[in-house]
C-alpha cells in the first residue's frame, strides 16, 4: 500500500511525501519488488544515480521478471546513455509471453535505439511490436520514420500505405512523411 501511495504522490509531484511513503514501504518489506521500485523512482526524481540503480537491482533480485520494473529500469538506463544494458532489460521484459506490456517493452527499446541512431535495431523492435498489434498506427508511423532515416524509401512507402489503410483521418505529419517518401522515390 505504501508503495502505491508513493507512486501516487510522485504522479502529483509531491516528492517529499512520495519518498516518505517509499521509505515506509521499504521498512515494512526491505526486499519487496514494489517497495524497491517505488524508491528507485523517487531516487530517480531526486537525481541520485547510485541509489536508483541499487533499488532497481534490489527489486529485480526479488523478481527478475517484474515487467514494469524492467521497463522502467530500461528506460532509466537508456536516458543515462547505457543503451546496451537498457536493451537487456527491455528484452527480458519482452521475452515474457504472458506480459501484457510486451508492446511497451518493444516500443521503448525502439525509442532507445532511435535515440542512439541505431535504426536497424529500432526497426527490429518495432517489427516485434507490430507482430503483437498489426494495426498499431503509431508503430507503423515509427517504421516509416526509421526507414526514412535508413534511406530505405521503398520500405517506408510500404509502411505509410499500411498506415493510410488503417487511418481514415490522416495527420499532417503522415502527409508530410508521405511527401518526403515520394520526393525520394
Amino acid at each position: 500500500m505504501h508503495s502505491q501511495v508513493s507512486f501516487d504522490f510522485m504522479f502529483n509531484n509531491n516528492i517529499s511525501v512520495a519518498q516518505g511513503e517509499a521509505e515506509e514501504a521499504l521498512r515494512l518489506d526491505p526486499d519487496g519488488v514494489e517497495a524497491n521500485h517505488a524508491m528507485a523512482r523517487v531516487q530517480q526524481l531526486l537525481g541520485n544515480h547510485e541509489d536508483v540503480v541499487y533499488h532497481y537491482q534490489q527489486a529485480l533480485r526479488s523478481d527478475p521478471y517484474a515487467v514494469v520494473v524492467l521497463n522502467d529500469y530500461g528506460q532509466y538506463l537508456c536516458q543515462q546513455g547505457d543503451r546496451k544494458k537498457a536493451l537487456k532489460q527491455f528484452d527480458r521484459a519482452g521475452s515474457q509471453l504472458m506480459n501484457s506490456q510486451r508492446m511497451v517493452s518493444y516500443t521503448r527499446a525502439a525509442a532507445c535505439s532511435i535515440a542512439s541512431q541505431d535504426y536497424d535495431d529500432a526497426e527490429k523492435y518495432l517489427l516485434r511490436a507490430l507482430e503483437l498489434n498489426p494495426q498499431s498506427r503509431p508503430v507503423l508511423l515509427n517504421l516509416v520514420r526509421v526507414n526514412i532515416d535508413k534511406v530505405d524509401f521503398d520500405k517506408a512507402e510500404k509502411y505509410i500505405q499500411e498506415y493510410f489503410k488503417l487511418e481514415p483521418k490522416t495527420s499532417p505529419e503522415a502527409l508530410k512523411l508521405a511527401q518526403q517518401i515520394q520526393n525520394n522515390l
